[in-house]
């Protein structure tokens, strides 16, 4: 095995923040604009399709990391609505008048969406452009004033925070074959550890390598194919690592030559659908020398 194919696993037995992955539900919810509220799935293709922004790619990341992508996504989608930044909840509004200086006014768009003004009371703000608001405005202060010529200003806008949050993770899985006695998929329930799933397979044959069982993972955008050498494990030499979800646990007969003939024992091991719902296993330049 070439060291710059397949290193030699060095991995923190701390599973880490969870990640997303395909059949997971998550909530995003908005402090502000409630409308934009939303419950999704993640689909096997590893996206969720949101009001506003369309498709988003969230497969392998932390829920921090989605909530991050998304804020960026609606800070800007909520900007450039029909080119012309869309008043949110939370929003300063100045109002001018040319003619009517005791109209003049600045408020915050209440969570209601709403604004209260001199003469014309509430007013729904939340959703309109400036220049929509300017004319609703003028058209209600035309009730009693005859030239009330009022402009809009955005005086300080409000960021979208919102919240990502995990309503029900899916039944997540991890991958056990080669040399072991019953080549299976374990589902992923509390923390279940390398040596925990090669037992779960009946244990590893006899013409199994012991010092080079291969775990290949993706954890987001950093992929890696790794080699545990299980009696270093069982003498304590190394860590009894926690598996996350769609880990593959592969044992071979003997020490591969390549990562790609890693890749090609793999292929005819894995369902179909994880090989299209996890591209990590579909290209071999991915293979990386460390995770965390």
């Amino acid at each position: 095995m070439r060291p710059d194919d397949i290193s030699q696993a060095n991995i923190a037995s701390d599973p880490g923040p969870y990640r997303l992955g395909a059949g997971d539900k998550i909530s995003v919810k908005f402090y502000y604009n409630h409308d934009l509220d939303d419950e999704v799935v993640v689909r096997p293709d590893g996206k969720i399709s949101l009001q506003l922004i369309d498709e988003v790619d969230v497969a392998g990341l932390t829920l921090a990391e989605v909530d991050e992508i998304l804020s960026r996504a609606y800070a800007g989608a909520l900007k450039t609505t029909s080119g012309e930044y869309t008043l949110c909840v939370g929003d300063t509004v100045a109002v001018k008048s040319y003619y009517a200086e005791k109209l003049n006014d600045e408020v915050v768009i209440r969570p209601d969406g709403k604004i209260s003004l001199i003469l014309v009371g509430e007013i729904s703000a939340a959703g309109l452009t400036p220049s929509a608001l300017q004319k609703v405005l003028n058209h209600e202060y035309a009730r009693f004033l005859e030239q009330p010529d009022v402009t809009v200003i955005v005086r300080d806008f409000h960021k979208p925070d919102l919240t990502v949050t995990l309503r029900e993770a899916a039944s997540q899985k991890i991958y056990v074959g080669g040399e072991v006695r019953t080549p299976r998929v374990i589902p992923l329930r509390g923390g279940v550890r390398l040596m925990d799933a090669l037992l779960m397979a009946g244990g590893v044959e006899d013409s199994g390598d012991r010092g080079s069982v291969f775990l290949l993972r993706n954890a987001g955008d950093r992929k890696g194919l790794f080699v545990v050498n299980l009696d270093d494990v069982l003498t304590g030499r190394a860590p009894d690592l926690v598996l996350r979800p769609y880990d593959v646990v592969y044992v071979p007969k003997t020490a591969l030559a390549d990562a790609s003939t890693f890749m090609r024992q793999l292929y005819k091991f894995l369902p179909d659908q994880v090989m299209v719902s996890f591209p990590i296993y579909l290209n071999t330049q991915h293979i990386k020398n460390d995770v965390k």
